[in-house]
């Protein structure tokens, strides 16, 4: 899994990893954001956004190109999130 960087704005930013959950990610960005800690995340994200679907959205389409472009964004525990089609997860506190 990849380190999360805080900017100046204190936004946790995370790359998605084609080998991890797209809502683990989120998850996790999230927690970090929050000081939340993961065991309490998952309810809080199935209340937000169904998280196959996410993965679905974001994943290679089924000839094995990516998808290019898009983007999602919702709130979740006081936090905006931006699901990114370049591959970027990006928290930010609101």
């Amino acid at each position: 899994m990849s380190k999360p960087t805080m900017s100046e704005e204190q936004n946790v930013e995370r790359r998605i990893d084609p080998e991890v959950h797209l809502g683990t990610t989120v998850v996790d960005a999230v927690s970090e954001a929050t000081g939340v800690p993961v065991s309490q995340m998952d309810s809080e994200l199935n209340q937000c956004v169904d998280p196959d679907a996410l993965d679905d959205l974001f994943s290679d389409r089924f000839d094995g190109t990516p998808r290019q472009g898009g983007q999602l964004l919702f709130s979740i525990l006081g936090c905006s999130v931006q699901v990114h089609g370049d591959g970027r997860v990006v928290v930010t506190p609101e």
